[in-house]
């Protein structure tokens, strides 16, 4: 399959949902977003999640209306943190995320 048939396959695709990691300013989400409401990418933008409390791409999700939370790492090793994830955070995280998300929904704002 060549490249411009792969890329009318991806269009097509429907109910991606995304969530976005970032640790700074968020150029990459900001692509993906503008890329969204332009129509170039069939896809949601369910929440924004960043270990960096003043991650500028965090304020750029809030700004959109879309979930921005921050799950903060300093001074965790990589694995350590993950399992204080599964072990204690992920139900209260991810119930948090799906609030945010619904209450943005609700009010109509967001991708």
């Amino acid at each position: 399959m060549d490249f411009p048939d792969r890329l009318s396959q991806v269009k097509k695709m429907e109910n991606r949902k995304l969530a976005i990691l970032l640790s700074g300013r968020g150029s990459n989400f900001i692509a993906i977003y503008e890329a969204i409401k332009r129509g170039d990418l069939n896809a949601n933008i369910c929440c924004v999640i960043s270990n960096v409390e003043n991650a500028p791409g965090l304020n750029h999700a809030r700004e959109f209306g879309l979930t921005a939370l921050c799950i903060p790492s300093r001074g965790i090793e990589r694995l350590e943190y993950d399992l204080l994830y599964l072990d204690n955070m992920s139900l209260l995280i991810d119930l948090k995320i799906m609030i945010y998300t619904i209450l943005i929904i609700i009010k109509g704002k967001g991708v």
